[in-house]
């Protein structure tokens, strides 16, 4: 395998590696909800079971699933299913946006206002960040396309950097005061979006504008 050929397989396999514990963590708040077993940081989430119910099936969906996307292979060999998967994606994405909005509009006391006005701007992110993805793939402007998708799930994917980067922190400083705590979470997304338009300027985005294959269109 070539070096770009393994380029091209790391990302997706290190996506889904970012993806899988908080995948995991939101369906087990699903489970917690009917057995009574939420923590007590966490008992707000009751009160909105279907929001979170939606909330954390379309994210380990979209998280989950995003990353194959990216497989040169899945694109050149099986373009309908790569189209199809998109669609899926783009609903499980509004599906999240909303669902957040929904739950920080009605728990208004779960965080700081940092983190609270954080994550209205990454529900309203994710939706606008879509609608121009959407576009870009109608007007066959493939390399535009991917270049949203990717920020799409940047946004989305918040919550894997939050644990890469909180579980050390409390491994070796203990729990950090609230306002600290929420400070750690809502910085995580600017680093994701920064890693992304990396990704984006140095050319490695998976797509290339003379691939037939689309992610939503």
């Amino acid at each position: 395998m070539t070096r770009l050929g393994v380029r091209r397989f790391l990302l997706p396999a290190a996506l889904m590696l970012l993806a899988f514990v908080p995948s995991m963590v939101a369906l087990m708040r699903v489970v917690q909800v009917p057995m009574g077993a939420l923590p007590d940081d966490k008992l707000y989430l009751a009160s909105t079971p279907i929001s979170l119910f939606l909330h954390a099936l379309c994210g380990a969906t979209f998280a989950l699933s995003a990353p194959l996307q990216l497989f040169p292979t899945m694109r050149r060999r099986f373009p309908k299913l790569h189209r199809r998967t998109g669609w899926v994606l783009v609903l499980a994405g509004v599906t999240i946006a909303v669902t957040g909005l929904v739950m920080v509009a009605l728990h208004p006391f779960s965080a700081t206002l940092l983190l609270r006005t954080t994550r209205l701007v990454v529900g309203f992110g994710v939706i606008a960040s879509l609608t121009l993805a959407i576009r870009a793939v109608r007007q066959r402007n493939i390399a535009e396309h991917s270049a949203w998708m990717l920020r799409t799930y940047a946004l989305i994917m918040g919550a894997g950097t939050q644990a890469v980067m909180g579980l050390p922190i409390f491994v070796l400083y203990g729990q950090p005061a609230p306002q600290m705590m929420d400070l750690i979470l809502a910085v995580c997304w600017p680093i994701n979006l920064v890693v992304a338009e990396l990704v984006i300027r140095r050319g490695q985005q998976p797509h290339r504008s003379h691939q037939p294959a689309t992610v939503a269109g």
